[in-house]
């Protein structure tokens, strides 16, 4: 492909078909967003936003390349919880990593904690320091890719997560939410895929406090992988299910 070194001089996207392991990718290099402002008037500038902006909504796999050599700034941000609201498997590519000088064993869990800080709520998200010049790190990109693909399509029958929920439940018993009662979990159950989504059924009368939720995650995650994936769980109530934990 033939590019400028000169930022946004890009307008549309470029479709890249490949093969990698038996499976086909279509990989969209979108035209880079810069800051809203003025300039965005120009009705060229407009389009390939929308353009970016469809790109995020049709995919399944985002990967944000920032400039690991500048601060991470705040549309960088809109675009990851743009991409993570939607349900999408997320990269963070860290690249230009050839233009920071005086590296030491440190450097890079500095700039992995200072990404991390940055986008909080994708903590999930693997972060990968790579170099277009060097290719660094480039070799790696294929395969998280791959990996990502997997758990998002990653199914779990019924039995294992009862067993996952019977030990969560050991571990650390349903806390209360707005409900009247004390909150029973009658069952957890996977529901559909890209993304994983799960559903926890509740007594109708009981509610379960939101950090809950977020331990349930966790211990979805500990147990079956779903790197780079997000991870929805759902709440139903019921009235009449026996089975309770």
């Amino acid at each position: 492909m033939i590019v400028s070194s000169i930022p946004h001089t890009t307008r549309d996207n470029q479709d890249i078909l490949l093969t990698y392991h038996g499976k086909h990718f279509t990989f969209v290099d979108t035209a880079g967003l810069r800051k809203k402002n003025k300039r965005l008037s120009n009705i060229f500038e407009k389009l390939s936003t929308q353009q970016s902006l469809q790109s995020i909504k049709k995919s399944h796999i985002a990967v944000l390349v920032t400039d690991v050599s500048k601060p991470l700034n705040k549309q960088d941000k809109q675009l990851l919880k743009l991409a993570a609201d939607a349900g999408k498997g997320i990269i963070i590519l860290a690249n230009k990593w050839d233009l920071i000088g005086n590296k030491d064993t440190n450097t890079i869990n500095t700039y992995t904690q200072y990404y991390r800080r940055f986008f909080p709520f994708v903590a999930w998200a693997p972060i990968l320091f790579t170099s277009a010049t060097s290719k660094a790190q480039l070799s790696q990109l294929l395969p998280l890719v791959l990996e990502l693909w997997e758990n998002m399509n990653k199914f779990i029958d019924d039995n294992a997560l009862d067993r996952l929920l019977k030990n969560s439940i050991k571990q650390h018993k349903p806390s209360r939410g707005k409900g009247t009662k004390h909150p029973y979990i009658y069952h957890l159950r996977q529901i559909k895929t890209l993304p994983p989504i799960f559903a926890i059924k509740v007594d109708f009368k009981s509610d379960l406090h939101f950090s809950y939720f977020r331990f349930l995650e966790n211990q979805l995650r500990f147990k079956f992988g779903f790197n780079g994936v997000p991870i929805v769980i759902r709440k139903e109530k019921t009235q009449n299910i026996k089975d309770k934990h």
